[in-house]
């Protein structure tokens, strides 16, 4: 998403955010952070340069795990798999799967089907 952004709104300046309505680019850092993508939210900043100084990152900035929770506690879940992992709300997806018993399909290991008896 970090790569699309750039791609989008490589042409914006703190300036072009700035004249979009509040609405938008509010609602704009509320997706990017939905996400994944770390845009700062701080009352010292304004969302258009939160978002400018996100635009102008080489490589996007990594969430610590500490942001993910306090994101997490006053919203919800993100929209990213990899940050609900980090913050161990939510198992590694391999220790969700459970092995499933298919002899009741005829079906064992090797995919060769059981003769009914």
């Amino acid at each position: 998403m970090w790569e699309q952004y750039k791609e989008d709104f490589m042409d914006f300046t703190e300036a072009t955010f700035k004249a979009c309505s509040l609405m938008t680019i509010c609602n704009l850092r509320t997706l990017l952070r939905n996400y994944g993508v770390w845009v700062k939210k701080d009352k010292q900043v304004t969302i258009a340069l939160s978002l400018y100084n996100t635009l102008c990152k080489e490589d996007p900035t990594e969430w610590t795990k500490e942001q993910i929770l306090d994101y997490i506690k006053f919203n919800r879940l993100f929209a990213s798999f990899k940050l609900n992992r980090i913050s161990s709300l939510i198992d590694d997806l391999f220790n969700q799967i459970c092995p499933i018993d298919l002899s009741g399909f005829g079906i064992n290991l090797i995919g060769q089907s059981i003769p009914s008896t």
